[in-house]
């Protein structure tokens, strides 16, 4: 039963809300809020991208977290995180609908959620059998990263010995060209000195 009479039924008759100003000024209110939203998730999608991939093998970096942090706090930061960088997230897939990211950034929100997959392993699941391989990875990088930096170091101190040895080697031939010059200029100046003979009568 309606509570109109008669003739507010005739005027509301066939009249769409969804065409009235407020309804308009609040879709817009919507798309605007959403946006802001949208801008907000590529700024965190972005912070996190970038902190996760300059971690190196820091999982607490990459989490954000300190390395007296509680597994708790792990766990919130990771969940928090991953929000912005899983395929399957609702503000990663707003980002891709609406196509405010770029290919680029999508590759490497995809690298930094495969890091932070491996964090959460790491961090949260210390005592699995994946944890300890990537820590057995971790260790066999590391010590490939160390000698690769050794060979560097003999490398690049060889190259200096052999740049002090050439430097020498310009050195000594230019003191002998200039002592060549000097020996050379004495000469001249004593022949220049002799006295000519007078001939004889």
């Amino acid at each position: 039963h309606s509570s109109h009479g008669p003739r507010e039924a005739r005027l509301t008759r066939g009249v769409h809300f969804s065409a009235t100003p407020w309804a308009a000024a609040d879709r817009q209110r919507r798309r605007e809020e959403a946006a802001a939203e949208r801008r907000e998730s590529l700024a965190q999608m972005r912070a996190h991208t970038q902190r996760i991939l300059g971690a190196g093998r820091d999982y607490r970096q990459m989490l954000g977290v300190s390395s007296e942090a509680p597994r708790a706090e792990a766990r919130r930061a990771y969940l928090t995180i991953q929000k912005y960088l899983n395929e399957n997230g609702i503000k990663y897939n707003n980002l891709v609908k609406h196509r405010e990211v770029t290919s680029s950034e999508l590759a490497e929100a995809k690298e930094a959620c495969q890091k932070l997959g491996d964090a959460k392993v790491v961090i949260l699941e210390p005592d699995s059998t994946p944890a300890r391989d990537l820590r057995r990875r971790d260790e066999k990088a590391r010590q490939e990263q160390a000698a690769r930096e050794e060979q560097e170091r003999r490398e690049r101190a060889e190259r200096e010995r052999e740049e002090r040895r050439r430097e020498r080697r310009a050195q000594e031939q230019e003191q002998q060209r200039a002592h060549e010059r000097r020996r050379r200029q004495q000469q001249s100046g004593w022949q220049q000195r002799e006295p000519r003979q007078q001939p004889q009568p």
